[in-house]
């Protein structure tokens, strides 16, 4: 049996981990984060092609990736911020893009960090 895997009210916020693990089961929850970090990986790297290339399709494809990814281990506030640079992605307001990328980045490498630990207890 697992641990409370939110030990703490920071990370609870990331991921609701414990909801997580009610709705589906242990397993189940683990196998979706590490989907989750899976997924979000390969996102990531065509996100940072994207802004290299100044391709703002591929930077609303990524972030809507992120978010949907996101939504499915409750982690609302990375899919909040996965959404908002979706949005500044599909209008193509590149200030908006670079303004929301720093915030989404950090969010995202919190919020993987607590998915790491999660999957590796």
């Amino acid at each position: 049996m697992i641990s409370e895997p939110n030990s703490t009210m920071e990370e609870r916020e990331l991921a609701n981990l414990s909801q997580l693990i009610e709705d589906f089961d242990e397993e189940t929850a683990r196998e979706l984060a590490l989907a989750f970090l899976e997924d979000t990986e390969n996102a990531f790297q065509r996100l940072e092609a994207a802004l290299a290339a100044g391709d703002a399709e591929a930077v609303r494809s990524c972030a809507h990736m992120v978010k949907g990814c996101s939504r499915v281990i409750n982690a609302h506030p990375l899919e909040e911020r996965a959404s908002a640079l979706e949005d500044c992605a599909r209008s193509k307001n590149w200030e908006g893009i670079q303004s929301e990328v720093a915030g989404f980045k950090a969010i995202y490498n919190s919020t993987r960090s607590l998915i790491v630990d999660y999957t590796s207890e």
